[in-house]
């Protein structure tokens, strides 16, 4: 395992969002901290990935994220707004009799003003492609749908940091391509993004990639300098990209790939260009 590579020495970043410096965490009762001396930053509108095998910490580094736990040891500092977060059960999170009302519930209580409330609520649900169920039951949606419901929700309070902490996990595969449309609309409204995520995938997309192995940060960078070490990925108990997996296995029969692409795509331009003159 390598150590942790991160653009966050020590001192804090001025234009971070939010910034763990030193972090641990240890839940009552429990021996072994599940968060040990992590420093990261999140910066105004990137795209950040944590990923890490279950049981590694990163649902932890979430909710320090969110405010939801306080650190044993360290600080946790969040500038210019508060964030919001979106976890993995839609269910847990809805509590409205309609899609519009649930939305409202953050705004109202703000105690912000009925037309502010409104604006809110139309701006999240067009944000997230479900202007047309604003008046639908929340009983009667699918889990996608609730899952779309409960950003929307999170959104709604204007946050400038959104975490989901494994919210794909539980949908099929359009109800994902359907979310992360909603979070490239997200992105562009220069929203930071916090996914924690198994899927590699998702990690791909994403400005940069946070490695947490066992409560401690083992590394943060770019998706193609993270994901394309197979051996550093397996170590903490995860799967490579499928591209990554097949880019190795081509170079160990002797195909000359100069970089390790993290999809199928790119994975099969790199191969043309290597095979035809």
């Amino acid at each position: 395992m390598t150590g942790a590579r991160e653009d966050f020495p020590g001192a804090f970043k001025a234009s971070a969002l939010i910034t763990l410096e030193d972090v641990t965490y240890l839940y009552p009762g429990a021996d072994t901290p599940a968060l040990s001396g992590v420093s990261l930053t999140v910066s105004p509108g990137e795209r950040l990935a944590i990923i890490g095998a279950s049981g590694s910490g990163k649902s932890t580094l979430a909710k320090l994220m969110a405010g939801l736990l306080q650190p044993t040891s360290g600080r946790v500092v969040r500038e210019h707004g508060d964030a919001a977060i979106v976890f993995q059960n839609p269910e847990t999170q809805l509590i409205a009799a309609t899609v519009e009302e649930d939305v409202a519930i953050g705004p109202e209580n703000l105690g912000l003003p009925s037309d502010e409330i409104r604006r809110r609520v139309e701006n999240a649900l067009a944000t997230l492609g479900i202007s047309h169920l604003a008046k639908r039951p929340v009983s009667a949606l699918s889990g996608g749908e609730k899952q779309r419901v409960a950003v929307a929700g999170a959104l709604a309070m204007e946050p400038k940091c959104l975490i989901l902490d494994e919210a794909t996990a539980m949908l099929h595969p359009q109800a994902k391509r359907q979310l992360e449309e909603a979070l490239l609309r997200i992105s562009a409204r220069s929203v930071a993004i916090v996914q924690i995520t198994h899927d590699m995938d998702e990690a791909a997309r994403a400005d940069r990639v946070a490695l947490v192995h066992r409560g401690r940060l083992a590394a943060c960078g770019p998706p193609d300098e993270i994901l394309s070490e197979a051996e550093l990925i397996s170590a903490a108990g995860l799967e490579p990209p499928a591209a990554v997996q097949l880019a190795l296995a081509l170079r160990r029969r002797g195909l000359p790939l100069p970089d390790v692409p993290l999809d199928v795509r790119s994975l099969a331009d790199a191969v043309l260009k290597a095979v035809v003159p």
